[in-house]
């Protein structure tokens, strides 16, 4: 879809104040990047396999729950 140029907030918009500005699709995997990036940094010890597998979890429980945009394949 988004190759057909629709409009998709976070994926090829900015977010917040800067939803209105396109994002050209030159910098679209550089975007997705860096909010991956910036939503994984941290401090401390690695949590363990069992840590990230509840967390891994959890976050699909909040997924699921249908207000997130997300669809079922994901």
């Amino acid at each position: 879809r988004v190759n057909e140029g629709e409009v998709i907030y976070g994926v090829n918009t900015g977010f917040g104040a800067f939803s209105s500005v396109r994002i050209s699709q030159a910098d679209i995997v550089q975007l997705q990047k860096n909010l991956i990036r910036s939503h994984s940094s941290g401090i401390g010890e690695p949590f363990t396999r069992e840590q990230t597998r509840a967390i891994m979890l959890l976050r699909a429980a909040a997924l699921a729950r249908g207000h997130s945009g997300v669809r079922e394949v994901v």
